[in-house]
Formats: C-alpha cells, structure tokens, sequence
C-alpha cells in the first residue's frame, strides 16, 4: 500500500507541475512544483557560472543560448521518468497481479517504461482489472505528457517570433545601433517625429505581449533574441529611454503617448 500511495504522489505531482507549467495561461504558485525548482534554483546559477568562465564572447553567448532549450528538454525528461518511476511503484505493488510474476522493483520499472512509451512489447501482461486499468492510465498518461510536450515547443516558438520581429525591424533602421538616444537622434534627422507616434504606440502593444508571455511562460525569459549581437531586453529598456527623452527634452510636439 505505501508503494502504491507514493506512486500516486509523484504522478499527481508531476501532472500538477505540467498543468502549471504547460497548460495553465497565467501565473501561479510555485509551491510544489517541479520546474521553478529544477531551472531556477538548481539549474540555472550553475550553467551561468559555467559559461561566464567562457572567454570566448560568441561562445559564451552560444553556450547561454541554449540553457531554454536544454531545459526544456532536462524538464521534459524529469517528467517522464518520475511518471515512470510513479507507475512502477504501482506495478511494483501490484506486482501479484501481473505474469509471468515480477520479482524485482527493476522489472516493474521496466513494465511501467513499455506502458507509458506505449510500446507494448507483450512479455509482461497484466491479469486483473486493476492491473488492467493502471496500465491503460501509464500508456493515457505518456501520450498526454508528450502531446502537452509537443504543443508547448509551438507556442514557445510563436512567442519567441512574436517577440523577436519587432527587435528586427528596429535593428535594421538602426543599423544594429540601438539606445534611447540614436532612436530619437535618427528620427530628429530624418524629420519623422511625428511618425515615432505609430512606434510608441506599436512598443507599447509589444511591451504588453512581451509582458503576458514571459509571466505565463517563465521559461521565456531563458530564450536569449535570436539574432547575433540582440538583446531584447536592451531593446526594451532604448525603448523606455527614447519616451523619456521625448516627455522631457522634446519641444514643440505632443508626445502624450510615452506617457
């Protein structure tokens, strides 16, 4: 019986964590969670410190480039493995209910890897209903966590592109220059002030998305700007410069929108 309780903690634990993580749109409690413990206080110091003792520049920023990825692949596998671990439990108290008869934790672990792989291999069968069902729940409980898997890899890929486009157009007036100050001096020079209305009200819309997507997906924050040398949080912080230059030094026009 406690083999069979703890197996459904750890299930329940790791369903509880994808459903705030994956599914759930806004923020939540980090309590009991899985992955704010494994990227934020266990992951993500360490790679940082790692790759800091990087001299190499563009390695460096490769190397930080990719800790979203990794974990999010590192959170993918911890799910799956816990859901295994989970089930074996189960099996493993069930173990009377199956045949030929498991005799080591190993082989229930085994059995409950083929179920929720939904391989199927046929060398163990379960005899009883309740074997039965907790095999079916294994094998329902793997194609749900790589479906929810799957679905947030394209989400996270339309948020990145959502986030990244506006970053690319500012860069390409700008010529990869980028601060608060270049971006009013070129405006001033082109004599386009009037037209920065249109920008400001465009940053402020991609201000909110960006806002409303790395507080429900915090893994979003990890995901470095696509391109070389970018930063969207110094594009960010150029465009709250850029307001502040025109609410205070601008003469001559109205620029209530930085406001």
């Amino acid at each position: 019986m406690l083999y069979f309780l703890s197996g459904l903690v750890i299930i329940f634990l790791v369903f509880y964590d994808v459903y705030h993580s994956i599914v759930l749109p806004r923020p939540s409690s980090r309590n009991f969670r899985i992955a704010p413990i494994l990227i934020g206080r266990i992951a993500w110091l360490p790679y940082r410190r790692m790759a800091l003792k990087i001299r190499n520049l563009e390695t460096r920023e490769d190397v930080l480039g990719n800790f979203a990825v990794i974990m999010f692949l590192l959170l993918m596998l911890t799910w799956l493995t816990l859901l295994i671990i989970g089930y074996g439990m189960i099996f493993w108290s069930l173990r009377d209910d199956m045949r030929p008869a498991i005799y080591t934790f190993q082989e229930a672990m085994y059995f409950a890897g083929t179920s929720i792989l939904t391989i199927g291999f046929g060398d163990v069968v379960a005899l009883t209903a309740r074997a039965r069902v907790t095999a079916l729940a294994a094998g329902a409980s793997g194609l749900a966590l790589l479906g929810m898997g799957f679905s947030a890899v394209f989400n996270l890929q339309n948020f990145l592109y959502g986030r990244e486009v506006p970053l690319a157009m500012i860069h390409s007036r700008m010529q990869g220059n980028v601060s608060g100050l270049e971006l009013l001096l070129e405006h001033a020079r082109n004599r386009t002030l009037d037209y920065l209305r249109a920008d400001i009200r465009d940053w402020e819309k991609w201000l909110a998305y960006v806002m409303e997507t790395h507080r429900d997906f915090p893994l979003m924050c990890y995901f470095r700007s696509t391109g070389r040398g970018d930063s969207w949080i110094t594009c960010l912080g150029s465009m709250l410069d850029a307001c502040n230059l025109m609410t205070t030094t601008v003469v001559a026009h109205d620029f209530g929108e930085c406001i």
